[in-house]
């Protein structure tokens, strides 16, 4: 499971209809980022109504989830309700501390 999410670009919010419901959107163009700070996947992310006020800007997050009714169809699932920013060089570095903590261990290990 991606541990970060990229945001790429915001786009403009948009009124749709389902089964005569009205509702608003918005998307973002996003990357979804490893623990290592590398491209896991590409994709849309959906904005909640929050977001949609105060949309965020281009950048590296860490994400909080919450579950919500769908105002589309009323099928709950998770959603983004928090964002926390993060830059690309402590995703790095802790990646690195990671993998100096286990390369460390293994020799540890071999060494008993």
């Amino acid at each position: 499971m991606p541990s970060y999410i990229q945001i790429l670009k915001v786009g403009e919010v948009q009124d749709k209809a389902f089964e005569g419901r009205a509702y608003q959107v918005q998307e973002a163009e996003c990357v979804l980022l490893d623990e290592n700070g590398e491209t896991d996947c590409i994709g849309v992310l959906r904005f909640s109504e929050a977001f949609r006020k105060n949309p965020p800007a281009r950048g590296v997050y860490v994400p909080v989830f919450s579950m919500v009714a769908s105002p589309k169809d009323r099928k709950i699932g998770s959603v983004i309700t928090g964002l926390t920013p993060v830059s690309m060089e402590n995703i790095k570095r802790k990646a690195a501390s990671a993998l100096g903590a286990a390369t460390a261990a293994v020799v540890a290990a071999v060494k008993v």
